[in-house]
């Protein structure tokens, strides 16, 4: 089947292009830094003074990434760490580590396997976004943005799998992954796992179609409740040209809930226990579409993709199973050997389905540069603008984050940490 590197593991589509050009890059690369950072609207519960405060504070960070190709394997490291010290306000003081290893291995002519782990820890709802090096086979259960409270957040996540031509023409593909992410006391957390198996079929050279069975289980501590969500989906692939890509999935889930939730007793039962409430188990069966379409273009110094997905979810903290859509594009231009560009825009939103709240929606968008001075020496600088909603709710809020400041890297390529 040849050895396509990350490319193999795509057949479901759906996710945003990586952020490097022209191939892998060959090696890994660290970096370390200090930048001048401005946030506002930062709090775990904000009130209407927390909303429009402004903060300042200098910011460290230092990374390593890269690709390693081998004869028939690739293994990708990506891993970025911050620590922010605020003007005046200790209390908001903190580090952020996402970290990352992708692992591909050809063990024959016609299979390949796969292995990943990601390891995070964050506070804050508004981190530089960042695509992935490679394929992104991790469980998608935690990101910042969707995160509406700035509580600490831990995830770890791992996945592994293999991929089997059976034919000349089809291929399957069965992997499985767990998770667990760890909220502050009074947010949700949630552990769990997922499996999948997928069929394809090549009906041309450049077009590629089949289905896929998923079985994921959420559970939810501290009587929040589990989960098991049941997929099944067709995939459709093509090879538009040698730079167009289109994927697209469609199919349907089933979600069956189950949640401890407060009643009102009859006024005479509570005359007789003495309790005006009582605890009783919420079961629900939802059905639900799902959906997924990426088009992406690979050129010579930039890439660029679109997507939407939509599809079950864990939740964030404050909604436990979810419907999520997300849609976006994303653009990276390595416009000069010493100038890299990026801008990012999405959206997302959660629908409860197994609670009674409104629905929650994140808008926004970010752009940044990376610039070598001179040697090992790069200037680099982003901002990000976010909107959060909760509809029939007050809770809201709006927030921009930007920074300017050194990094030192070696590397003859310009700088892409975003």
């Amino acid at each position: 089947m040849g050895f396509g590197g990350p490319s193999i593991l795509s057949g479901n589509g759906g996710a945003p292009l990586g952020r490097v050009t022209g191939g892998a890059p060959l090696g890994f690369r660290p970096f370390g830094g200090l930048s001048y950072r401005y946030d506002n609207a930062l709090g775990e519960f904000l009130t209407e003074d927390a909303r429009s405060r402004n903060f300042y504070a200098l910011n460290g960070m230092w990374g390593l990434y890269g690709v390693h190709r081998g004869e028939r394997y690739l293994v990708g490291i990506d891993y970025t760490g911050s620590y922010r010290q605020y003007s005046g306000s200790p209390a908001r003081n903190g580090a952020n580590h996402f970290g990352s290893i992708s692992y591909v291995q050809q063990v024959g002519p016609a299979t390949d396997i796969f292995a990943a782990a990601g390891v995070s820890s964050f506070r804050y709802g508004l981190i530089t976004s960042q695509t992935s090096l490679l394929f992104d086979a991790l469980p998608d259960v935690s990101t910042p943005e969707l995160e509406f409270f700035d509580a600490r957040t831990k995830s770890y996540r791992s996945s592994a799998g293999v991929r089997h031509r059976l034919g000349e023409r089809t291929s399957l593909q069965v992997n499985g992954s767990g998770f667990e992410v760890q909220r502050a006391r009074n947010l949700i957390s949630t552990r769990g796992g997922m499996g999948s198996a997928s069929l394809s079929y090549q009906i041309a050279h450049n077009i590629r179609i089949g289905g896929s069975y998923g079985y994921n289980y959420f559970y939810y501590p501290n009587g929040y409740g589990d989960s098991n969500v049941q997929s099944v989906s067709f995939h459709y692939n093509h090879q538009l040209s040698p730079e167009w890509q289109f994927s697209a999935n469609a199919g349907g889930i089933r979600a069956e809930n189950e949640r401890l939730r407060q009643v009102v007793l009859d006024p005479e039962v509570a005359a007789l226990t003495g309790q005006s409430a009582a605890l009783e188990t919420s079961h629900t069966i939802l059905h639900r579409p799902t959906l997924g379409v990426t088009l992406m273009r690979q050129f010579q110094r930039s890439n660029f993709s679109m997507f939407f997905r939509r599809s079950a979810r864990p939740g964030n903290g404050f909604i436990s199973t979810s419907l999520n859509e997300t849609w976006g594009a994303t653009y990276g231009f390595t416009a000069t050997e010493r100038l890299h560009v990026s801008a990012t825009f999405s959206g997302s939103s959660l629908s409860a389905m197994n609670q009674h709240v409104g629905r929650y929606t994140i808008v926004g968008g970010g752009v940044g540069f990376t610039y070598r001075l001179f040697s090992i020496v790069n200037l680099t600088s982003h901002i990000d603008a976010r909107h959060w909603v909760v509809t029939d709710s007050n809770l809201r809020r709006n927030r921009v984050g930007a920074f300017i400041g050194i990094v030192i890297s070696p590397g003859e390529t310009p700088l892409a940490i975003w």
